[in-house]
């Protein structure tokens, strides 16, 4: 480059022509000083493929199972192109292939692998412009050798030297992977000192696999609820962790237990147990693929290493993680190995380690524990009787040590996983971010408020996406409803608008049931049902006044006998009590043949509810001790720096009782008294009553459901914030 221009000199300029094309011209006449440059720049700046001592042992079909492979395949077919054709260099051979199409790659000479989607989605690379670095340096000279024949005296050997020693100088990947894992991998949530442990170790995946294995729950075909003993979990962990690694969905486990048709696993369809895990160990499993006899051809000595000793798969998949290539994982591993009193890999151990495509996704990332923490739970989940992650915690110790410091407050609320960094999951973390925002914009303009009512919508739990399908779900309902009174209107003779909501829920149960009291089995007159509003009741399978559910999913339609019968009782609890109550046997056959959707299946047969069970549903649907309320109510209590810290500044209204506020308030809008949805209006008008109902206004509700009472409405008429 001459003295007086800076490196926009370089760039390219219209008119220029293609660099690929001044490649191959370079051979055959004398380039500009800046064309000259141009070509120089580039090739220094997109390098070949220099190969490593593992790929020697990566030839033939296995070595295409990895991105290795691909690249040796490419490189391959490059270099026997090259020779077949007889181009005298690679420029020379892509400059042939450069078309008039705006490739991008083509009119940069670029050999860098590209990325992109295939039909299925999935991401891909493109090896198919990657040729070796030797032939690369191999064009360097001959394209000097003909500028100089050609009388250019300024292309001396040592500038030669220098320009390849640039050129094929390795990267520091040693010093990048170390600062990498110094500067971002952060600190146990446990122990402060302690880096986080991968999340390909085995540690890790075998604690994720207890947890979800001790969260598995089986529905009775008496409706109560049924976990994994230690046993049986035992029995899954050995199979998912053995060196086949082979799947574990939901038909393998029902198999292995031996359960009944009539059993099903909670959240789980049943046409979907054959497609679905509870957990799956992914960086195992590859693992296990990348080091079978079928791929390497021999019994990997490494592998069985690795399967009986956690501490030693450990310390492989750690290095695996931090490294990202041949050279720097080499150094890392022999480096953990010493310092954990481990012998160093023999050679055909790490050659077999080199095989593994330790820089892909699967080993990569990093979990919220230290292996420290790690072996402290699973010690617990292995020789104790816990059957979650909080009993873990509190058996080992861990809760108290994450618990003990305390929160700092702040005028703005922190990032929710700076306050609880045991948090991963992504749903809840993007909800409690969402929320974040909006209270930290308030404060800002308006400062922190003296008292704070929560109630969490479920549409802020999810993704646009996700709300979107709700809109179009229930845009989709609001046709079928309409579509059910055109057929109720025509019944009864009137316009589908005089056809009341209590005559279509009534219809539509009816409808789900079959036309049958599905206590008693007796046939439902539709005519009646729909004129004689005392012929039939819609009754709470599971008491209102002892659960608090008032959802659809705990709602039937019966004859009003049978409701009167029953009372304040489950199904089953009448049917046991009462000697001339329907037959318990019958009802539950019953039940188990109709296509009910399987939440109220669960409710309907249920043998009984305990004291406990009702404390446990108030809990939940009365106090909204759901996960993301107690998240969002603790987040907010301690980490706000309030002003008067000697009283309570954050409250949980429940959405039972917005609902009966906004009733009573007059303040639903939609067609027959009911809320309007057609919009988002609603969400605001719902927010108005969060935060206009008073303190008192939410205690009354929870204890008038508490004690089995109904407030009466004159009673909630006056809780009226206005005059």
């Amino acid at each position: 480059m001459p003295d007086d221009v800076d490196s926009g000199w370089l760039q390219s300029r219209k008119g220029d022509k293609n660099p690929l094309i001044l490649r191959a011209e370079g051979l055959d006449r004398r380039l500009t000083d800046r064309e000259l440059a141009q070509v120089l720049y580039l090739l220094c700046t997109h390098r070949g493929y220099i190969p490593h001592n593992a790929d020697k042992a990566k030839t033939g079909d296995a070595a295409k199972d990895n991105e290795r492979g691909k690249v040796l395949s490419a490189v391959g077919a490059n270099r026997e192109k090259l020779a077949q054709l007889g181009y005298r260099t690679v420029g020379e051979m892509f400059a042939k292939e450069v078309k008039d199409d705006g490739n991008t790659a083509h009119r940069q000479g670029s050999y860098r692998n590209r990325r992109y989607k295939d039909s299925s989605g999935k991401e891909q690379s493109d090896y198919s412009h990657t040729v070796y670095m030797v032939e690369l340096v191999d064009e360097v000279r001959q394209i000097v050798e003909a500028q100089r024949a050609f009388g250019n005296d300024r292309l001396t050997d040592s500038f030669l030297d220098a320009y390849l020693a640039n050129m094929t100088a390795e990267r520091g990947s040693k010093e990048k992977d170390a600062k990498v894992y110094q500067e971002q991998v952060a600190y146990c949530t446990y122990f402060p000192q302690e880096k986080r442990a991968a999340s390909a170790t085995l540690s890790n995946e075998l604690a994720n696999a207890y947890e979800r294995l001790s969260n598995l729950r089986v529905i009775n075909p008496d409706g109560t609820e049924s976990c994994l003993d230690g046993v049986q979990i035992e029995q899954f962990i050995n199979v998912l962790f053995s060196v086949k690694a082979p799947t574990l969905n939901y038909g393998k486990i029902r198999k292995t237990l031996d359960l009944s048709s009539e059993h099903y696993f909670k959240g789980i369809d049943r046409d979907r147990e054959s497609k679905l895990e509870p957990c799956a160990p992914k960086a195992w499993r590859a693992l296990c693929k990348s080091l079978s006899e079928k791929t390497l051809g021999h019994k990997s000595s490494l592998l069985v290493k690795m399967a009986v000793d956690r501490g030693f798969a450990d310390t492989v998949l750690e290095a695996f993680a931090y490294a990202s290539d041949e050279e720097s994982f080499t150094d890392r591993v022999a480096e953990l190995l010493a310092n954990k009193g481990y012998d160093q890999l023999t050679d055909a151990e790490l050659e077999d380690a080199l095989s593994v495509p330790f820089t892909s996704r699967v080993f990569k990332g990093y979990c919220s524990r230290s292996l420290k923490a790690l072996g402290l739970l699973l010690g617990c989940w292995e020789e104790s009787e816990v059957s979650s992650l909080t009993e873990a915690e509190e058996a080992s110790g861990l809760l108290q040590r994450r618990l003990a410091d305390s929160y700092q407050r702040a005028e703005l609320l922190p990032p929710y996983d700076s306050y609880d960094p045991t948090c991963t999951n992504p749903v809840v973390l993007r909800a409690l971010s969402q929320m974040r925002r909006v209270i930290n914009s308030i404060i800002k303009i308006h400062g922190i408020p003296d008292e704070i009512h929560v109630e969490l919508s479920r549409d802020l739990k999810n993704s646009k996406a996700a709300r979107d399908k709700i809109a179009k779900r229930q845009r989709d309902r609001e046709k079928e409803k309409n579509a059910l009174r055109k057929v109720i209107a025509e019944l009864l003779s009137c316009e589908p608008e005089d056809v009341t909501s209590n005559q279509l829920f009534r219809y539509e149960l009816r409808q789900e049931q079959g036309d049958v009291d599905v206590y008693t089995g007796e046939q439902i007159d539709l005519m009646r049902m729909l004129l004689d509003q005392s012929y039939t009741q819609i009754d709470h399978i599971l008491p209102y006044s002892r659960t608090a559910i008032d959802s659809r999913s705990n709602k039937v339609l019966v004859l009003s006998g049978s409701n009167a019968a029953k009372g304040e009782r489950t199904p089953l609890e009448w049917m046991e009590e009462d000697v001339g109550a329907p037959d318990k046997d019958q009802y539950q056959s019953r039940i188990h043949s109709m296509s009910l959707p399987a939440a109220k299946k669960e409710k309907l047969l249920r043998r009984e509810l305990t004291d406990a069970d009702s404390r446990g549903f108030l809990d939940r649907n009365l106090n909204d001790n759901r996960y993301l309320s107690r998240a969002v109510m603790n987040w907010l209590a301690e980490t706000l720096a309030f002003g008067d810290m000697d009283r309570r500044h954050v409250y949980a209204v429940t959405g039972a009782g917005t609902a009966i506020l906004r009733k009573s308030w007059a303040l639903n809008f939609g067609p027959n008294g009911l809320k309007d949805r057609n919009d988002d209006r609603h969400h605001a008008i719902d927010a108005a009553v969060i935060a206009a109902c008073s303190v008192s206004t939410i205690q009354a509700i929870a204890t008038a459901q508490a004690h089995e009472r109904r407030l009466s409405e004159s009673r909630m008429v006056s809780t009226q914030p206005w005059p």
